[in-house]
């Protein structure tokens, strides 16, 4: 499931520029960011490893972009100066490590379907 979410990352990547001058950043990101959460979603209520495998790849699909335009998301859409875009963006990052940290946990211990939906809730 990560091989199929890593390829489609990959297929995505080259056309993210292209992306963006059709749609828009901030249409980009919006779309990727609903598109990730309900493949997230999708994921978890799957009931077979090829409905799984599907739905992780449009995460990889929607993950890409996501990824790639989140520094200037908050650079330019969210029109924050240098040093305090610099800030969130740590922020960010040292956030993500103990969500992930405490999530793994909880899932293994209790729930393992709800991976996928946290996936979809640490964007």
């Amino acid at each position: 499931m990560l091989t199929t979410f890593i390829v489609a990352q990959a297929m995505v990547s080259p056309v993210i520029d292209w992306l963006t001058a059709r749609l828009g950043r901030k249409q980009l990101m919006l779309t990727c960011i609903g598109m990730f959460t309900t493949c997230a979603y999708q994921c978890a209520s799957a009931d077979s490893i090829s409905e799984t495998i599907i739905y992780r790849t449009g995460q990889g699909l929607c993950g890409a972009p996501l990824v790639a335009l989140w520094p200037s998301f908050v650079r330019v859409v969210l029109d924050m100066p240098m040093d305090t875009a610099g800030m969130v963006l740590a922020n960010r990052g040292i956030g993500l490590f103990p969500a992930m940290l405490f999530g793994s946990w909880f899932v293994n211990r209790y729930a393992p379907r709800i991976l996928m939906v946290e996936s979809g809730q640490l964007i």
